[in-house]
């Protein structure tokens, strides 16, 4: 079970008090709630937290703690289900430094690789976006604030998952992001959306390129009791060259977010590269490798 260091629980516990001063998240009332879930005596204050398994009153510095005792063990648990199910092959995440900020992009096949590379990361601090839907279940919604996820509306313009994403790399962050919107019901790569693009030039960070196998297959083998290789591979970082004293125009994005899922596809077999397969045409007119450390 892993519990992090000292300083990334303190970088965790004042993320979750800004978080909580920003905006309540449902299931915990603060600020200005009713006196019924919120109550102030001299030198205390008192938060009613509510959620599917518990219920109880805290001081309001003890609600950070029970937020991190409540991360770990969601973490233990799916660190217990990664190992039961599969057999992973997680080395390649070393490429990425302990510290961000930085995006993390990677194919989409299965639920199950954001949970992993999630607790796999830590204690990288680290955050990502998640389909807003998963917020009405209630054991779900939970996972997600817990995780300080960034819920994201798909069929449209999100601007507050955008201003949220950009505070998320202004604090030093690894956001994760699957280009593709969508799983890949097929693990074949698919065309991805402009949006990570957007991102990356606003803040011109690392971009580290991702790629996992195995995931999409995991409930057929676990019906035939055998476990399933999950393998991640991570690409050289880069950052993209955004256009000088303008933002990019849409025609622009749509060409950076090619080049980048051609780095996604090159850490995939041939034919999982869906529409990305013919490498002769990947470009690196807004591509900047950034040096590492075996250069």
């Amino acid at each position: 079970m892993h519990f992090g260091t000292a300083a990334e629980a303190r970088r965790s516990r004042h993320t979750y008090r800004r978080d909580v001063q920003r905006e309540a998240a449902p299931g915990a009332v603060t600020g200005s709630a009713s006196p019924a879930h919120h109550q102030c005596h001299p030198g205390i204050c008192l938060v009613e937290i509510r959620s599917p398994w518990y219920h109880v009153m805290l001081q309001a510095s003890d609600v950070e703690g029970q937020v991190l005792v409540v991360e770990r063990i969601i973490n233990a648990a799916v660190r217990t289900l990664a190992r039961l199910v599969f057999r992973l092959e997680l080395r390649e995440l070393a490429k990425i430094p302990k510290r961000g900020p930085a995006i993390l992009v990677s194919n989409h096949t299965s639920n199950l690789e954001a949970p992993f590379y999630y607790v796999y990361l830590r204690p990288r601090p680290t955050t990502g976006l998640a389909k807003a839907e998963l917020w009405d279940n209630p054991i779900m919604r939970m996972v997600m604030q817990v995780w300080r996820l960034i819920p994201v509306h798909r069929n449209r313009m999100d601007s507050r998952a955008i201003r949220r994403c950009l505070r998320a790399l202004d604090r030093g962050a690894f956001l994760g992001i699957a280009p593709e919107g969508t799983r890949s019901k097929s693990a074949v790569l698919q065309r991805g959306y402009p949006g990570v693009a957007l991102l990356a030039t606003a803040r011109r960070v690392p971009i580290y390129p991702m790629a996992q196998q195995g995931a999409s297959r995991a409930w057929e083998n676990l019906r035939k009791l055998r476990r399933t290789p999950f393998v991640v591979r991570v690409g050289e970082p880069f950052v993209l060259r955004g256009p000088e004293g303008r933002r990019p125009s849409l025609s622009e994005l749509r060409a950076m977010t090619d080049e980048l899922m051609y780095r996604i596809a090159e850490l995939l077999p041939s034919e999982l590269r869906g529409p990305y397969q013919d490498m002769s045409r990947m470009t690196s007119d807004y591509i900047e490798r950034i040096p590492t450390a075996t250069d």
